[in-house]
């Protein structure tokens, strides 16, 4: 779903044009879906659209590089993801929802430059953490799998292992899959 810049602009609304005026940058923001860096430098012979992959978490931010300066990125599932361009040459993703969407970096001259495969997983470590703190006796393994949580291991018992579903829920509430055994007790 590609915008033309100034069809953008204008659709950014009040909000994007008061950010655009705020950036050292010609920044145009389109709800998420195209960001218009400027004027790119011609420079080389592209990328010739190389992927990569680019892990970030929910409610997290990562930069993402480009070799060449590009003049347009385009994110395909914008409430996966959003982009807002710091420069010609870098990239900032924000997680906004747990799961999988692209990245298209485009220079002046309407080439792909760069591909980038973006997966938005759970906040992991905090999951782990909260798990801890709230079902210490359960050995419980948590791990990311397709847009979703695994958990895994043991618990005392029934109600153990729903406490911590109900709590992986607040971190994916779509996507868990529940592995977790009831530890056997032992007879004497």
């Amino acid at each position: 779903m590609s915008l033309r810049p100034k069809r953008a602009r204008l659709m950014a609304g009040i909000s994007g044009l008061v950010l655009v005026f705020l950036l050292p940058l010609p920044v145009a923001i389109s709800d998420g879906r195209q960001v218009d860096a400027g004027p790119a430098a011609k420079e080389g012979a592209a990328n010739k659209g190389v992927v990569s992959k680019a892990s970030v978490t929910v409610k997290k931010s990562k930069v993402v590089e480009v070799r060449l300066p590009f003049s347009t990125a385009l994110i395909a599932e914008a409430e996966i993801a959003d982009v807002v361009p710091i420069s010609d040459r870098s990239i900032y993703i924000v997680g906004k929802k747990v799961g999988a969407t692209r990245l298209t970096i485009v220079g002046e001259d309407q080439r792909v430059l760069q591909i980038v495969e973006v997966d938005v997983t759970p906040d992991l470590e905090d999951l782990r953490a909260k798990l801890k703190e709230n079902v210490p006796e359960a050995d419980i393994r948590v791990s990311a799998v397709a847009g979703g949580i695994m958990l895994s291991g043991t618990a005392r018992d029934a109600p153990e292992i729903e406490r911590a579903i109900n709590i992986a829920r607040r971190y994916s509430p779509d996507a868990i899959t529940n592995a977790i055994g009831v530890a056997s007790p032992q007879q004497v």
